[in-house]
C-alpha cells in the first residue's frame, strides 16, 4: 500500500491511500486505510503527512476491522523545498570568490 501517514493524538495512525488508488482488499469489503500501531509509529519514527509504501496484513474480522501495517517498504522524501533550494556547490564557491575579489 502506498499513501500518506495520518497520525492521531494518541500516537497510532493510518496509512491513507492516494486518491484514486484502490487496494486489492477493498473488493473484500475491508476499509481502504491500514492501521499503524503506536509501537510501530514510534519505532519507525513516522510523522503525520509522510509518504510511505508499506506491507500490510489483511484483517480477521471481527477482532481486527482494518488491515494492519507490518513493514515499511519505502519512505518517500516529501520535503520538496529542500530540492528547490539546493544549489550546485561549484556555483556557491564561484560566488564566494567573486565576493572576495570585489
Amino acid at each position: 500500500l502506498e499513501g500518506t501517514v495520518e497520525r492521531y493524538r494518541r500516537g497510532y495512525g493510518f496509512v491513507r491511500p492516494y486518491p484514486g488508488d484502490k487496494p486489492l482488499w477493498e473488493a473484500k469489503g475491508c476499509p481502504t486505510s491500514a492501521f499503524i500501531s503506536l509501537g510501530l509509529m514510534m519505532r519507525l519514527g513516522l510523522q503525520d503527512g509522510q509518504h510511505v509504501r508499506v506491507r500490510v496484513t489483511l484483517p480477521e474480522p471481527p477482532a481486527n476491522p482494518s488491515p494492519t501495517v507490518v513493514q515499511l517498504l519505502r519512505e518517500e522524501d516529501g520535503d520538496v523545498w529542500n530540492l528547490l533550494t539546493e544549489s550546485d556547490p561549484k556555483q556557491r564557491d564561484e560566488g564566494s570568490d567573486d565576493e572576495k575579489d570585489g
